[in-house]
């Protein structure tokens, strides 16, 4: 068998090794700017298991591969860590070769590294294309062949160094098999070792070569690492900057958003040698005994954050065994803020209620047929739900679906409405995604719901789809929070805002009512828009940021279509509308606008989200989320029904 790790010589005849090569590497890097390494086309050729494939992968934060059992999602995931593993899946003909080619998008950031490591090496090829095919063959006889295309041996060697790998980690991949078990630790001792760099790397490798394994992931390691995190999150830091949240406190608030209402407990000098759980009762209990899927969820977020900051892929092989489909959706929720701006999570999945979350050209399509390809269209979707022997009729194998605009939205609304529970929860992506949602999926007599934001002012729902949807009074979430006087008591109560300063809800007020002011002219200028794109359909401007009025009536010169006059006149009905709104012109401007305004005004906390979070823990009755409670319970039991009948 060939060496696939055999490094060509130096253009000055020498021979030097990866580990003297980045031996002493330059301080760890960050990918900032542009969106880190994405994989963005597989080809396989003779995988058994999978029918050859050449695909190019949809560019979305979260990908799923998803198919009935035995259609080859877990060899599809295997094909794509070739470049890491350099180990095919079994050949489906021994007697030929099998070939994975997998195609990368690096960023500038990751070019100027691996273009440093080729300098350093001594190859000499030059600077990588931002696009670089890596392609592995398994010959029956002559064994593995690794090469690039364009050629560089830079690239297909670089993700196998560890010393690069911990400076630009964003080459590097985190997986997680299917099966994962997650075991007592083997000692009750504090080992700070847990939190090292080197570890992690070892770490990350472990999980990958668990796809050798049977796919299988035995992970003793739990409880140690998070008890090294508590400890060190209470040690001083030398440096003496101030930061915003521990690793400790970052990685409790994944747990607990994970766990809800179920909260983590530190060490405390009184149980200084076991983490534990807490029971919104007060009773406690070991991390043991939590239930089989809320102990594989705990495995999954705590690999992914102990690879620490600055990976863009995660791989993760049936990220729901053995969860309910609930806690399926909190388990993404919980590792979105793990992926930032810059990465993407891949999962081979057959799980509805995870594919609920995703639209339909996040998903691949697996079946026994056809090549793999990329779902268009929600009838595609349902196609392959009954394909893998989902339950259509249910869509979610939940009580129903509910369809929102963003993840505010889907993290929040089952903080308030335990009865979201049993529902299936989505993210569409935006007003007009959620009313073409519900549309296409009312035709199935689906138990269906979506929920709107108001926006500024937006035009209803049609009087058909108006029944199968609920418009919050405000214009959007935030602002339903913020507007309601609930919401503000538990953040008084709760002392989440400086109760000395603002000492009663009218204090709160008043700093809600000048922020809202501060986006008159904003929200009169989209306003306006709205009610100009009735009459004509041309280029607009934003009405974000400064004199967004002045703008707008500088169209009057670029265009004939529109005179001064007439925009004059929508501005004027825009300005109507604002005045009629006062004092509290929720339904003008957005929640999302102000609340990390009004939070650093008013509060210790650094953003809005955490800020929510914080009160929402405290189980306010907020009067617009109950009404939309109402209609769920109506489509549930509408849905019993109709199951009886």
């Amino acid at each position: 068998m060939t060496n696939s790790r055999r490094y060509p010589p130096r253009r000055d005849g020498g021979l030097r090794s990866a580990y003297d090569a980045f031996r002493h590497p330059s301080p760890r890097r960050t990918t900032n700017g542009a969106k880190a390494m994405q994989i963005t086309h597989v080809k396989t050729v003779n995988i058994a298991g999978l029918s050859d494939t050449d695909l190019s992968l949809p560019s979305s934060q979260l990908l799923a591969f998803a198919g009935a059992n035995g259609t080859g999602k877990s060899k599809l995931m295997a094909c794509l860590l070739v470049p890491w593993t350099r180990s095919l899946p079994p050949s489906r003909d021994g007697e030929h070769d099998s070939v994975v080619e997998v195609t990368f998008e690096f960023t500038s950031q990751e070019i100027d590294v691996i273009e440093s490591f080729d300098r350093q090496m001594g190859w000499g090829q030059g600077r990588p294309e931002p696009q670089v095919t890596i392609i592995v063959t398994q010959q029956p006889l002559a064994g593995l062949r690794v090469e690039s295309r364009p050629n560089r041996h830079a690239v297909h060697e670089a993700l196998l160094q560890p010393e690069l790998l911990k400076r630009q980690p964003s080459l590097n991949l985190i997986y997680l098999p299917a099966e994962r078990r997650l075991l007592p630790p083997q000692s009750s001792n504090v080992d700070l070792e847990q939190l090292t760099e080197d570890l992690a790397l070892s770490k990350l490798a472990e999980a990958r070569n668990s796809v050798h394994n049977f796919g299988r992931l035995d992970d003793q390691e739990f409880e140690s690492y998070a008890k090294a995190l508590c400890v060190a999150g209470a040690l001083p830091s030398e440096a003496g900057a101030a930061v915003e949240l521990s690793r400790w406190e970052s990685f409790k608030a994944s747990v607990d958003a994970l766990l809800f209402p179920k909260v983590l407990l530190p060490l405390t000098r009184e149980n200084p040698s076991h983490l534990r759980i807490q029971l919104p009762g007060g009773e406690t209990h070991p991390v043991h005994e939590l239930s089989s899927g809320e102990r594989q969820a705990l495995i999954i977020v705590s690999r992914v954050f102990r690879a620490g900051e600055g990976h863009s892929l995660v791989a993760i092989d049936e990220p729901d065994a053995y969860l309910h489909p609930a806690l399926s959706s909190k388990l993404l929720q919980a590792l979105r803020p793990g992926l930032g701006t810059k990465g993407s999570l891949m999962m081979a999945t057959h799980s509805p209620s995870i594919l609920d979350s995703l639209p339909p050209d996040a998903i691949v399509r697996l079946s026994y047929t056809a090549p793999p390809s990329v779902v268009e269209s929600e009838s595609d979707r349902l196609a392959l739900y009954r394909e893998a022997g989902f339950r259509a009729s249910t869509l979610t194998q939940a009580d129903a679906l509910l369809v929102t605009e963003g993840d505010f939205d889907v993290a929040t609304l089952p903080q308030l409405l335990p009865i979201l529970g049993s529902v299936g929860l989505r993210s569409a992506g935006g007003r007009a995604e959620v009313l073409k949602t519900v549309a296409t999926l009312s035709a199935y007599d689906l138990p269906i719901v979506g929920v709107v934001d108001a926006d500024v002012r937006a035009v209803a729902p049609s009087p058909e789809l108006a029944p199968l949807v609920h418009v919050w009074p405000a214009a959007d979430i935030e602002g339903v929070l913020l507007a309601d006087d609930q919401f503000l008591t538990a953040a008084l109560e709760g002392q989440l805002v400086d109760v000395e300063v603002f000492p009663s809800i009218g204090d709160l007020k008043a700093v809600l009512q000048g922020l809202l002011t501060s986006f008159k002219d904003n929200a009169i200028a989209e306003l306006a828009q709205r009610i100009l794109r009735e009459q004509t359909s041309i280029s607009w401007p934003s009405p974000r940021g400064a004199d967004p009025i002045v703008r707008l009536n500088d169209l009057a010169r670029d265009t004939t279509a529109l005179s001064s006059e007439t925009i004059n006149d929508a501005v004027q009905q825009a300005t109507e509308a604002w005045n009629s709104a006062l004092p509290m012109p929720w339904t003008m401007v957005r929640g999302k606008w102000i609340l990390n305004s009004f939070v650093q005004r008013t509060s210790a906390f650094k953003n809005g989200d955490g800020f929510v979070n914080g009160v929402l823990a405290r189980q306010p009755r907020i009067a617009a989320i109950d009404d939309l409670g109402e209609k769920v319970r109506a489509l549930i039991s509408l849905g019993d029904a109709n199951q009886l009948n």
